[in-house]
């Protein structure tokens, strides 16, 4: 485990990453930065956006189920549950429902 230390420089602080024979870091590059609640500090390089070059529907899949129809109220259900995410919630709308 390597260690290093940190330093003022102006209003920052600066981390410098020692050379390491495993790890070839590149220059210039550029890191997102994580504070995490235990202290740890996460750099986590920035990539250019896969999906900026690509043209207009390269990435569409088609609807395997578009041709489908619900037959019941499979739809309703889920949403309601998805909303009262109780049994409780679920049961009495139904009871609603059925009035």
């Amino acid at each position: 485990m390597l260690l290093t230390k940190t330093r003022k420089q102006g209003n920052s602080i600066i981390v410098t990453l020692p050379a390491n024979d495993k790890q070839k870091l590149e220059a210039q590059k550029e890191y997102y930065v994580n504070f995490q609640k235990n202290g740890n500090i996460v750099l986590i390089p920035k990539i250019d956006d896969p999906f900026k070059p690509a043209e207009s529907g390269t990435f569409y899949e088609s609807d395997e189920w578009e041709d489908m129809n619900a037959i019941g109220e499979e739809i309703f259900w889920k949403i309601i549950f998805l909303i009262k995410g109780t049994l409780y919630g679920l049961t009495s709308i139904r009871n609603l429902a059925k009035k």
